[in-house]
């Protein structure tokens, strides 16, 4: 899921263009305006600024979310799985535990 932000900041008396965010469901900055970042941006943050959401694009990780060992959340849909185990193996431990 990439979530499509515009900045609707207020900067007062100062010529600061407000732009369109993508954030990834990790909070992570994937693209800005028209820039694609090749790694996403994990310093990205929305504090002291003012967004409003646009649009939710689905990316396919819809599904059901699940939580991983370090964190991440994966996406179970159909059998299966985003996380990189099952890429590799066609199986993982997420698929087991949901069953």
């Amino acid at each position: 899921m990439i979530r499509v932000l515009q900045e609707i900041t207020d900067w007062g008396d100062l010529k600061i263009a407000n732009g369109i965010y993508y954030v990834n469901e990790h909070g992570h900055l994937v693209q800005h305006n028209d820039k694609v970042f090749k790694t996403p941006m994990k310093q990205f943050s929305t504090a002291r600024r003012k967004f409003k959401e646009l649009r939710v694009i689905d990316n396919g990780n819809s599904g059901t979310p699940v939580k991983g060992s370090k964190g991440n959340t994966y996406y179970i849909k159909n059998g299966k799985c985003t996380c990189p185990g099952f890429k590799f193996r066609g199986t993982c431990k997420h698929l087991k535990e949901a069953a």
